[in-house]
């Protein structure tokens, strides 16, 4: 995958992050999302994709990128624009796996949340689901284990 970051980055499409927690798709393509309640640029730039997987994306905060690759799957936004939710394929090249990921982007650091599953956020939290079914809400202030990214 290494060659393949190294190949002319595709034409940024633009949009513009839920502002009301619902997801935002990536899909298959460069996308550079703006937040309105905080004016930052987060691009995602199409990288490769697997056999039978979603796209793999690379995830950008100006001159910073992220560790690892990003699925193009469903993106959650919080209303403030400071966190973020999304598949997170790992830090690692060829792991290929798939875990939610919530960003801080004002503080520019990750955690992983193992076995969840989201489906919305808001001022309370992220709300979700356990791998089992089991509603859950993550409570960003309440979140400890953050990498910096």
């Amino acid at each position: 995958m290494s060659s393949e970051r190294n190949r002319p980055a595709a034409p940024l499409e633009a949009v513009q992050a839920p502002v009301d927690g619902a997801g935002l798709y990536l899909g298959y393509r460069s996308t550079r999302v703006s937040v309105p309640a905080t004016g930052a640029l987060v691009e995602f730039r199409y990288v490769t994709e697997p056999p039978h997987g979603d796209a793999l994306l690379e995830m950008r905060l100006g001159e910073r990128v992220f560790p690892g690759l990003i699925w193009g799957s469903m993106t959650w936004w919080s209303p403030d624009g400071r966190y973020l939710a999304m598949d997170w394929a790992g830090a690692l090249p060829r792991e290929l796996r798939r875990t939610c990921v919530l960003v801080d982007l004002h503080q520019w650091r990750y955690v992983a949340l193992e076995g969840f599953r989201p489906i919305s956020i808001d001022a309370e939290g992220l709300h979700g689901h356990s791998i089992g079914g089991a509603a859950q809400t993550v409570r960003m202030d309440g979140v400890t284990g953050w990498h910096m990214c």
